[in-house]
């Protein structure tokens, strides 16, 4: 079928930078907790305080330079090659999801740091 293949390109990575948010918020993202596991509960939870600040810090610089990529992209009015899809609104899944993401690495890190063990 014609575009199916680059409609798949650009809805993929949509589904997947919406879906990290609610990943992080129900904890269901891949964690290997071999050594974590065998760690004192205060020990554990700075491991994953330290974790989810890595995450912070990653999602808001990718944010920040996903933003630079849709401004690109809309100024100079980029399309698919094939269906001539405007491209910017299928790349503005990526801030939004990845600025959902930090916040709620934040928040998990808040929600950490005030349990007490």
């Amino acid at each position: 079928i014609l575009g199916v293949d680059e409609m798949c390109e650009y809805m993929l990575p949509a589904l997947c930078f919406l879906s990290l948010p609610a990943a992080i918020r129900q904890g269901t993202s891949i964690s290997v907790d071999l050594i974590t596991m065998k760690m004192p509960a205060l020990t554990r939870k700075w491991v994953d305080i330290f974790g989810y600040a890595v995450v912070f810090v990653f999602t808001v610089m990718v944010t920040y330079l996903s933003i630079f990529m849709v401004a690109d992209s809309f100024q100079s009015k980029q399309t698919t090659i094939l269906l001539g899809f405007v491209v910017w609104p299928w790349q503005l899944f990526v801030v939004i999801g990845m600025f959902f993401a930090a916040l709620e690495s934040l928040g998990r890190i808040v929600t950490l740091s005030k349990t007490r063990f």
